[in-house]
């Protein structure tokens, strides 16, 4: 078959050229990247189903989240004013919610007030009706006045005041202000704020008659705006354009109000930019894995031509590669997104071995037709080393973990096609770039390898020994390697994903919660109760969180409260003071201020009481009858502010209603369709104490919330359960490669022995590597766990080449024989292909390559180190006998080292070839016939 194909160069290329084209532009118009990270799991997986159950009950759409936060409250609720306008006009947001607009609800007001502030409330009413009848028939200051300096006595007047003494002492503090500043002082209500008794606005304060709130979190500080996309369902790109509009608008808030501090987040936001980042490191992680390879194939082949023919071998296997994901799996998601970085090294050790026996077979004056030809055997044992690498791959298949699976299926094929690739179109390149021109070849870096391994093998036994030692003391370092279940330190410390979660650490919030489904609220009230009790528990939050408490209690007093605002007279609107008038006042007030001293001293055990002396200080300090320009405005400005200020208060209690709030009938639509299903279920979200990012308190977090409700779901039980089925997949795709490449090794050598000699170096490079990892300080994460199962199959071939070599006395020195070369060579590429994404930002997949590179290189070392110095060993040891049968020489060290040094590497590949250049000698004689 290769033959056939050899023979035709230029159509095996054009068809090879041809088949990549269809790849990539099926790729650029099918192939998805996905953000939706609960595509990981199995959909059958028990958490799957509740998580969609879940989506196709309130959305299948996440929300984008934007924190707000200044030193001025006013700023932050203009800031998210603006960002709301802007996103509603957006064709790609629906559901834009910042601020609850409650006119309805606001009827219901007297029920969010705590119990104490509604019977101090109705205590005032009853006592402020005079005073109420006093307003409303003389408008004004002047009136006020006039009813005061008719009490007889500072006792009197003292027990008149009592009840409103901290609304006079107010009122008296805003008017001093007035006077002073001659009306240009800001108005600040006499009417205090509330505090709200609400689960959800719990300790925010409440003003009397506000209709408006905005959605603040529990610091009171920071304020939350929410928005939904109307296109989205985890595809990436529509993901993208979402999240780059929602930063264009939040830019454009932040030039309006600089002083306000905005970040973006919400679980589509921070997919997205994770899957960005990624997508980024794979196009420029595998730009450098091809050029970091290539570069270090010019050097170790002394020349240009050839690399750059394995490189382009390689882009067609990976375009084949591409094509393949696009028809079995159809997106690629955080895992298999750097498949073509893993392949890149991977697929070029093929193309190494190729290019090593072919050049012996140009320096020995073949043409490049006939070296081709030569090298068909090689291919039969590097086919060993593909199916064993893609056995390691193909063991993920296996799993019940999605992602896996579909990394499993992109990389086990993958590998096949990029060795495919190589074994047929490499020597087509080869032929129709070189023909038949003289050979010009050179191995600069084989020549720095000979000395290196001629003193390693002269000294087998003491290496022999080191690499035991090595071994055994790596066997107590090897369970170590702590795992770091925390998916925050995949990323970048930069990222806003990170940023964010800081932030909400310090505002009491995180961007973590779990979801529970109620059928009616009657249910949901009772989840309430239980899932607060829970230890993990710090608060449960749904719109029934935004019903008040103790209604039953509370509906008496409001009963009587609506009544007795009914009686209230509302004040007039107040005249105009002329000079006289505000004269009259002034004596008025001079004709009682001793009687107002005398009761302030009486009222001196309130604190209230004990203020009034200086506020009436104050006021007489402004008072200046010679100067009545500035005193007029400034009693005008307050005394019209004040009474605006006390027809709202009056207005709202006017419009109050008796009866409780039906929350759920009242809310919003932009707050119902994320708190309120169709069918009337209510959705609970269920905050932990702890920082459920760590794995510890995350397990604790899920069981005692799986007692309460074990269909619960949320972002903590999927991560939990990703990370759960990961460990497993990557554990039991372990074994599986091991098995499936231990049988494949006794198939091939058909002997007990040579398999696990073959096997040693992988085992041991293992088991260096992980004790490597654990006195460097590496620990294992969901990103780099991967390298565990991928190293066994990875560098397999390493062991098998360097057997191969030494099964031969003539070969003895891998370094000085093509088998040799390509070995060490195959290793420092593919430790360049990962080596690359040690400098990606996403520190995952930094660490991904750590693991890999330190793997790859472990590897090695047991390859070209140690099974060459335990092979020698075995020959002059008591387990000669054994080894004659499966085929190992029996020359003695000394015997074979002193023929090494003499042989050429013509010699060496002589014999190896003869077979293969007698059936190339036979077919050209055919075909001259």
């Amino acid at each position: 078959m290769l033959a056939f194909l050899f023979a035709r160069p230029r159509a095996t290329l054009l068809f090879g050229l041809l088949l990549a084209s269809l790849c990539w532009a099926g790729a650029l118009r099918h192939l998805a990247f996905t953000t939706d990270r609960t595509r990981l799991l199995d959909p059958q997986n028990p958490v799957q189903r509740d998580w969609e159950r879940y989506r196709a009950s309130f959305g299948q759409n996440a929300d984008f989240l934007v924190f707000l936060r200044s030193a001025s409250q006013t700023a932050s609720q203009g800031a998210a004013d603006l960002l709301q306008q802007r996103l509603q006009a957006s064709p790609r947001f629906t559901s834009v919610f910042c601020r609850l607009d409650a006119p309805e609800l606001s009827r219901h007001g007297l029920y969010f007030l705590k119990l104490t502030d509604l019977q101090e409330l109705l205590e005032w009413l009853r006592s402020a009706g005079p005073w109420l009848d006093i307003l409303a028939q003389h408008s004004g200051a002047g009136g006020l006045m006039k009813e005061l300096s008719s009490f007889p006595s500072a006792s009197a007047m003292a027990d008149r005041i009592r009840p409103v003494l901290p609304l006079l002492t107010a009122t008296m503090k805003g008017m001093a202000e007035s006077l002073e500043s001659g009306g240009r002082s800001k108005y600040v209500s006499a009417f205090r704020a509330k505090q709200a008794d609400v689960p959800m606005l719990a300790g925010h304060e409440l003003q009397i008659g506000q209709t408006r709130f905005y959605n603040m979190l529990a610091d009171g500080k920071t304020l939350l705006l929410v928005a939904r996309a109307k296109k989205s369902g985890g595809d990436f790109k529509d993901d993208l354009h979402n999240l780059r509009e929602l930063r264009d608008a939040v830019y454009v808030v932040r030039r309006s109000f600089p002083e306000v501090y905005l970040l973006v987040s919400g679980e589509p936001a921070v997919n997205t930019e994770e899957m960005e980042t990624a997508r980024r490191e794979m196009i420029r992680t595998a730009f450098y894995a091809l050029a970091g390879v290539a570069g270090i194939m010019i050097l170790g082949f002394g020349q240009l031509r050839r690399p750059l023919c394995a490189v382009a071998a390689l882009f067609l296997g990976l375009s084949w590669t591409l094509g393949f994901a696009t028809l079995a799996v159809g997106e690629l998601n955080l895992l298999t997104v750097n498949f073509a970085a893993i392949l890149t090294g991977l697929g070029m050790t093929f193309g190494i071995q190729i290019l090593a026996h072919y050049q012996v077979c140009r320096q020995q004056g073949s043409t490049a037709m006939e070296s081709v030809l030569l090298g068909r055997a090689e291919t039969r044992h590097q086919a060993v080393g593909a199916v064993a690498t893609s056995v390691a791959f193909l063991s993920l298949v296996f799993t019940s973990f999605q992602a896996a699976v579909q990394l499993g299926w992109i990389s086990g094929i993958g590998v096949l096609l990029c060795y495919a690739s190589m074994v047929s179109m490499l020597p087509c390149l080869l032929i129709l770039v070189e023909g038949d021109s003289p050979d010009q070849s050179a191995r600069p870096l084989a020549r720095l390898l000979i000395p290196i391994e001629r003193i390693a093998r002269r000294k087998h036994f003491p290496v022999a020994v080191a690499c035991l030692v090595f071994s055994v003391v790596s066997l107590f370092w090897i369970t170590r390697v702590p795992f770091d279940f925390n998916l925050l330190n995949l990323q970048s410390p930069t990222s806003e994903a990170v940023r964010v979660e800081s932030f909400l650490r310090k505002s009491g919030y995180s961007s973590l919660f779990a979801s529970s489904m109620a059928p009616s609220p009657a249910v949901g009230r009772k989840l309430t109760r239980q899932l607060q009790a829970l230890p993990s528990v710090q608060r449960v939050e749904s719109v029934l969180s935004l019903e008040p408490n103790s209604m039953a209690a509370k509906r008496p007093l409001v009963t009587e409260l609506v009544r007795l605002a009914k009686t209230l007279r509302v004040p007039v609107e107040p005249e105009r003071l002329d000079g006289q008038q505000l004269l009259a006042v002034y004596q008025t007030y001079l004709g009682m201020r001793e009687r107002l001293l005398d009761a302030a001293r009486q009222l001196a055990e309130y604190p209230e009481g004990k203020a009034m002396p200086g506020l009436v200080a104050r006021m007489e300090a402004a008072l200046n009858p010679n100067n009545p320009g500035p005193l007029t405005a400034g009693l005008e400005a307050f005394q019209q502010s004040a009474l605006a200020d006390l027809r709202t208060q009056l207005a709202f209690l006017k419009q109050q209603k008796p009866d409780p709030p039906d929350i759920l009938a009242l809310l919003p639509p932009e707050l119902r369709v994320r708190a309120l299903a169709p069918d009337g279920t209510v959705t609970l979200r269920i905050f932990a104490k702890e920082d459920i990012w760590e794995h510890q308190p995350l397990e604790q977090f899920v069981a005692e919330l799986r007692k309460v409700d074990p269909h619960i779901t949320g972002s903590p039980v999927l991560i939990l359960t990703y990370l759960k089925e990961l460990q497993a997949a990557y554990n039991d795709s372990a074994r599986n490669a091991l098995i499936a490449i231990t049988v494949l090794l006794l198939v091939y050598y058909r002997s007990l022995p040579m398999a696990g000699l073959a096997l040693l170096p992988k085992l041991v490079g293992v088991c260096w590597m992980l004790a490597v990892l654990a006195w460097t300080g590496q620990s294992f994460n969901p990103a780099n766990f991967l390298a565990l199962p991928l190293t066994l199959g990875i560098g397999l071939i390493f062991g098998i080449e360097a057997l191969r070599a030494c099964r031969h006395p003539e070969r003895l020195l891998l370094s000085q024989q093509s088998a040799g070369f390509a070995l060490s060579l195959s290793a420092l590429t593919t430790m360049a292909g990962f080596s690359v994404l040690i400098t990606a930002d996403h520190r995952g997949i930094s660490s991904f390559g750590v693991v890999m590179t330190v793997g790859v290189g472990m590897n090695l070392l047991a390859a070209v180190v140690m099974l060459p110095s335990v092979v020698t060993c075995y020959r002059s040891g008591r387990y000669r006998a054994t080894l004659f049968k499966s085929g190992l020489s029996h020359q003695s060290p000394e015997q074979l080292d002193a023929r090494d040094l003499a042989v050429r590497d013509a010699n060496d590949q002589a014999a190896y070839d003869a077979q293969d250049r007698a059936e190339l000698e036979k077919r050209q004689a055919s075909e001259r016939d």
